[in-house]
């Protein structure tokens, strides 16, 4: 909800809330991925001394390296203080209310609820699908991840067996997110791939049943979707994957900044590349006649700013940035052994390397609350 009429994706609302909400819980607790996270904050100010962006965006990019230590200390400090936990049923109600949403954007008014945002970025009609309660079709998927992601972690696999569903039927049909759907993909492909390296039999022949059900289904709603946007890049994807970098913007705009940080390691030898460089940067390789096969020219031409959270953090301060991944995997790291909890944290980190700000108030929580269902992990619900 756009209340400062900023016109941006994130708000700071969640850090407003979380400064003086710290302030007032005693006898706060830190921990090792806490105080990472605070590091790679102290160390984003010295970008200052590496800044090609002037001083605004300099100062907005300290508050997006503030959000998550603040939003995971605060969460943090409050679950164990009290004990914290979300009952299943208003979960529940959350979920449904941003599905009902939808489902009325969907059928009958893309404009549905569209006062509560300043500005309601796409319509229907654009090959596209609907905002929900967010600002664009790609922000109302990556929502319904996070969801997903709070759901693995705090709730019974039955309870996930009712959520799940319903927030992947949101995404593929809503949502209609290519951004979102991919990220899903890559992260069912990156579990499954573990759990062979594990030798998890009954999962294999499951995942084997699954695939012989739902492929056949797959394709046929594929034609179903064939004139929208995710229809089209899904036939792209399977006819050759790297096409659909060369013939979608979007695509091409969010898979060069997911690989940006690596590209920087083995070109930059992992050290900082500072702010406002980015754009530079892949002219610079476009120019060298290197990755020609993701990097068009809309991105060479348009795209001067990097977005994301991992990635961003990786690009900008090289090696250093590597904290703020550990400190994520040490939050989750006493779950991992429960499945739920295993898919929670890869579709996270693979999210987090997209083009979703690491001001959204998701991010900093979902750290701070896997942390506390770790630390207090007798206590936990194993998923």
């Amino acid at each position: 909800m756009d209340f400062y009429g900023l016109g941006t994706d994130t708000q700071p609302t969640a850090l407003l809330i979380a400064i003086p909400l710290l302030f007032s819980i005693k006898g706060k607790k830190i921990n090792t991925p806490i105080i990472l996270l605070w590091l790679v904050f102290f160390l984003s100010l010295f970008l200052y001394f590496k800044n090609a962006s002037g001083m605004f965006i300099y100062a907005k990019n300290v508050l997006n390296y503030l959000s998550p230590p603040l939003l995971c200390t605060t969460v943090y400090a409050l679950c164990t203080r009290t004990k914290f936990k979300i009952d299943f049923k208003f979960f529940l109600a959350v979920v449904f209310i941003y599905g009902a949403v939808a489902a009325v954007q969907h059928w009958y008014n893309p404009t549905f609820m569209s006062f509560v945002l300043n500005e309601t970025r796409v319509a229907l009609g654009t090959g596209r699908g609907v905002i929900s309660l967010t600002t664009e079709p790609s922000f109302y998927g990556s929502m319904c991840i996070f969801l997903g992601i709070f759901s693995l972690l705090s709730y019974s696999r039955k309870q996930n067996l009712i959520v799940i569903p319903l927030l992947l039927f949101q995404m593929v049909f809503f949502a209609k997110s290519a951004t979102a759907i991919s990220i899903v993909a890559f992260s069912i492909v990156l579990y499954t791939i573990i759990q062979l390296l594990r030798f998890r039999v009954g999962y294999i022949v499951t995942v084997s049943v699954l695939l012989f059900i739902t492929v056949p289904v797959f394709m046929n709603q594929l034609n179903e979707l064939e004139d929208t946007r995710v229809g089209l890049l899904a036939k792209l994807f399977i006819e050759d994957p790297l096409l659909i970098t060369q013939l979608d913007s979007s695509v091409a705009v969010r898979f060069a900044g997911a690989v940006s940080p690596f590209l920087s390691f083995k070109h930059n030898y992992m050290f900082p590349m500072g702010i406002g460089n980015y754009g530079d940067f892949i002219k610079r390789l476009y120019r060298s006649g290197k990755y020609r096969n993701f990097l068009n020219p809309y991105t060479i031409n348009n795209e001067d700013r990097l977005g994301g959270s991992t990635n961003v953090i990786l690009f900008q301060l090289g090696f250093l940035g590597l904290l703020f991944p550990i400190a994520i995997t040490m939050s989750f790291w006493k779950r991992l052994d429960s499945d739920g909890v295993l898919f929670a944290f890869i579709i996270f980190m693979a999210t987090l390397f997209t083009l979703i700000q690491l001001m959204h108030s998701m991010i900093g929580f979902i750290i701070g609350y896997a942390l506390y269902t770790s630390r207090n992990k007798a206590n936990s619900i194993s998923t």
